[in-house]
């Protein structure tokens, strides 16, 4: 049984890190692929962790607790119901989604106190065992996924990748470093400022020791501040990001986990053909040995794809010497497996239709 997890200390390092709980909290709502990618986290983690030395809490917060419940019903998780009214007031009175993500964590920091907390995206999977991650947050640095490019790239990183997906792409972060060089903030007791040579970090992983729990207060006042005047969709993962670099240390987690958000398109539907009819049948430890086969070869298929794509994107820029780079690391990572067969069709239909428009 799995859950509340009390399990066999797997090395006899003197550091034994079982500190505190640690609660694993991940949210899903809305659309069936989101469930999907969360029983896929949930299970990847207890797969890749079944001989850690660490007690944690699985703590999910989702409106379909039955749909989750039919394929984890054999581990113990913590579902808390999200009725729609509930959902609409962690808006704030906003259309912001990701206002949610601190309302949750503001939520399990009320219940249990005293514990650490982890939060993955559903569209996340662990790749590894979680031990060097433990070890680096009861060392006292914060966790988050990877570190992207400091906010003074922004404007220009905007520019250049996202013109086609939003229209003035570079005016949201244009208009959140002039705000945040134009005052300061107000953080418990102290106003704090912030700098455009500061990094934007990815959160769809977070890795916080309680000691920085009572700031998420403060991570959601800043976030309504950045979204109020700069529009800009990750303002969340700024308030994050921004206040940890000033309060503590950061450390990636991209060693541990993948977090699949460029790459869903082709991950997705590998996940709702693992979680067919035949999955629901199997036991437990058959499941984890399912999903942590399908970890090791689909991590190396969001490697190839994100590889191919930068390789591409640097030949086209005549960088050759980064294209080269990326191209090994992509021909590097192709799976032996089937998988890589569909997902070659995948990208000539894909290049196809984007010859055709």
């Amino acid at each position: 049984m799995f859950g509340v997890l009390r399990l066999e200390a797997f090395c006899t390092d003197a550091l034994a890190i079982l500190i505190k709980m640690k609660n694993i909290v991940l949210l899903c709502y809305g659309k069936e692929i989101e469930y999907n990618r969360a029983i896929v986290s949930i299970l990847s983690f207890l797969a890749w962790n079944r001989k850690a030395s660490t007690d944690f809490r699985i703590v999910c917060f989702t409106d379909n607790p039955a749909y989750l419940n039919k394929y984890l019903s054999d581990v113990k998780v913590e579902y808390i119901y999200l009725s729609p009214s509930r959902m609409n007031h962690m808006l704030g009175g906003t259309t912001y989604i990701h206002r949610r993500k601190i309302c949750i964590l503001q939520d399990v920091y009320l219940r249990y106190p005293e514990d650490d907390l982890i939060f993955l995206d559903s569209d996340t999977f662990f790749i590894s065992h979680a031990h060097g991650f433990m070890k680096k947050l009861e060392s006292g640095y914060a966790m988050m996924h990877e570190r992207e490019y400091r906010i003074e790239e922004a404007p220009e990183i905007y520019r250049k990748y996202m013109s086609e997906k939003l229209e003035n792409a570079a005016g949201y972060p244009l208009a959140f470093i002039r705000q945040i060089e134009s005052r300061t903030f107000a953080v418990k007791n102290e106003e704090l400022s912030f700098s455009i040579d500061q990094h934007v970090w990815n959160s769809g992983v977070l890795g916080l020791k309680n000691q920085f729990l009572p700031y998420l207060d403060s991570v959601l006042s800043l976030n309504d501040e950045f979204y109020k005047e700069s529009k800009w969709f990750i303002s969340e993962q700024l308030a994050f990001g921004l206040l940890l670099q000033q309060k503590t240390q950061i450390a990636e987690s991209s060693a541990f986990v993948n977090h699949y958000h460029q790459s869903k398109h082709h991950v997705d539907p590998r996940i709702n053909s693992l979680l067919d009819g035949e999955f629901l049948k199997m036991k437990l430890v058959e499941k984890l040995a399912c999903v942590k086969a399908f970890t090791v070869n689909v991590n190396k298929l969001v490697i190839l794809d994100r590889s191919s794509m930068i390789a591409i994107g640097a030949f086209k820029r005549n960088n050759i010497i980064k294209g080269f780079k990326y191209a090994w690391n992509a021909l590097r990572s192709i799976p032996m497996h089937s998988m890589i067969y569909s997902y070659t069709k995948d990208r000539i239909a894909m290049m196809a239709s984007n010859r055709r428009f």
